[in-house]
């Protein structure tokens, strides 16, 4: 199977300047970090979450700004990058020890969904992306 292309490298995208092989650049990380202490302080209602972890390395706490989606009552954390996400691999290393930061800091469990059940999460999800995308 052929390794999949970093959509950010293509001609005229503006997310080159963020992504570079599938990982942040500096203007990315910097970026991100801006967007997690704003998701933190609530400035973003319930359109953006900061979420904290361990960094399954060095131990240090990182932020990462998610966009949590509802369905049947229950929030959830999707990530856009799937599987090799830094956040879904502290999660896993950490047992689902995280907290999450919006104007306070609450302390969660997150469990993962097993595959079959994630397709009306994931439909939610990228729906809301289009959503979004239409009303800019």
């Amino acid at each position: 199977m052929a390794p999949l292309e970093d959509p950010a490298e293509h001609d005229g995208s503006y997310l080159r300047f963020y992504y570079r092989g599938w990982r942040p650049t500096l203007l990315g990380r910097m970026w991100t970090r801006v967007y997690a202490w704003l998701a933190g302080l609530g400035l973003f209602s319930d359109v953006l979450v900061s979420l904290r972890t361990k960094d399954r390395q060095s131990g240090r706490l990182h932020a990462h700004v998610l966009v949590p989606v509802t369905y049947e009552r229950h929030r959830y954390l999707v990530s856009m990058l799937g599987e090799g996400s830094n956040w879904v691999q502290d999660i896993r290393a950490s047992q689902g020890s995280a907290s999450l930061k919006r104007g306070r800091t609450h302390p969660v469990v997150l469990t993962e969904i097993p595959q079959d059940k994630r397709a009306p999460i994931l439909n939610l999800q990228n729906g809301a992306k289009w959503r979004r995308k239409s009303i800019e």
